[in-house]
């Protein structure tokens, strides 16, 4: 199923609230797999600034951040691969 978000690794304009909740909605519906792995580190990538910025000023429980953003379990050794690339 194609994907109408971008595809490059870009963050959205932190205004941009509806291409925000819909990264979100779809990381939140999607497994990843062998096909999709990239793409669903990109939307990890394009939604880490804000996500940051919610971790930092509300504080929410592991619970709470693992709900909203549920890749971060079964992705992890993807994303820790990935930003050792990057450094």
């Amino acid at each position: 199923m194609p994907c109408s978000i971008r595809t490059a690794v870009s963050p959205p304009d932190a205004n941009d609230t509806d291409e925000l909740s819909e990264l979100e909605r779809l990381m939140r519906e999607r497994r990843p797999t062998a096909t999709n792995r990239d793409e669903m580190l990109d939307m990890m990538a394009r939604t880490r600034n804000v996500r940051r910025s919610w971790i930092s000023d509300k504080h929410p429980d592991c619970t709470t951040i693992v709900k909203r953003y549920p890749r971060l379990l079964d992705m992890n050794s993807a994303v820790f691969y990935r930003f050792l690339h990057f450094y």
